[in-house]
């Protein structure tokens, strides 16, 4: 099986530029080393309307999604209230949540803190070590905080959902521009349709111009595409010194 991800990133700060995304490409790496591959990753607005309809929209499309931001205290925090709605579930103070958030806070539990356990009835709890405020599963959906240091921390609880068999990677380094080899290598990719195959340009590096990489949970193919490709390479790069 190769299951097919989906990654929103939710948050005004990323799409005004204020702050960085740091999340989509950490989670899309980890979901690769377990097996998984994040087909698309958006960024959208903290707005309920629209995040309704891409969680709706991708949790259908994809066999996971996983979102990161919009799950605190304050006015613009949405997330929790709009997977509540997008799954039809009732938005309600979660009382796992809320037993964690009282025993985290203790005498410094305030409304505010306590309105982080409010939560689609029934789903099950990420635990955030930090500063308490949980993540959650909603049907195929993965829901994590924004700030990168919490998810890291908290993706680790989820790794047992994935037993997926992981990818096979091989990779080429040549100094042909890529202009020299595209027509063969789309040629490639269609004959191995089960390896991924990309060329990327390295245009600060000085020992080579192009990476060529491939990808494949099919370790038989993976070699006989890595084969061709490498003898490709050699060939054209013999040709164009002569």
């Amino acid at each position: 099986m190769n299951p097919k991800a989906a990654i929103i990133v939710i948050g005004d700060e990323i799409l005004s530029g204020l702050t960085p995304d740091l999340n989509s490409g950490w989670l899309a790496k980890q979901l690769f080393d377990l097996g998984v591959f994040a087909n698309i990753i958006i960024t959208i607005p903290d707005n309920r309307e629209v995040i309704i309809d891409w969680v709706v929209k991708l949790s259908k499309e994809y066999d996971f999604v996983f979102t990161t931001g919009g799950i605190g205290p304050t006015h613009d925090d949405v997330t929790r209230e709009s997977m509540a709605k997008a799954f039809n579930h009732r938005f309600v103070l979660h009382p796992e949540a809320e037993k964690y958030l009282r025993d985290f806070y203790k005498d410094r539990i305030t409304e505010s803190r306590l309105s982080m356990a409010y939560l689609p009835e029934g789903v099950k709890l990420i635990r955030n070590p930090i500063s308490a405020a949980p993540g959650f599963i909603i049907e195929n959906v993965f829901v994590f905080p924004g700030i990168p240091e919490l998810l890291k921390l908290m993706f680790s609880q989820i790794i047992e959902n994935f037993n997926y068999s992981q990818f096979h990677i091989r990779l080429i380094k040549t100094n042909l521009p890529e202009s020299v080899y595209a027509k063969e290598l789309f040629l490639t990719a269609e004959k191995y349709p089960s390896v991924i195959i990309g060329s990327y340009p390295k245009i600060y590096d000085t020992t080579c111009k192009t990476e060529i990489v491939l990808k494949s949970k099919r370790e038989s193919d993976l070699q006989d595409a890595f084969e061709h490709v490498e003898s490709l390479v050699q060939k054209l790069q013999t040709e164009t010194t002569q």
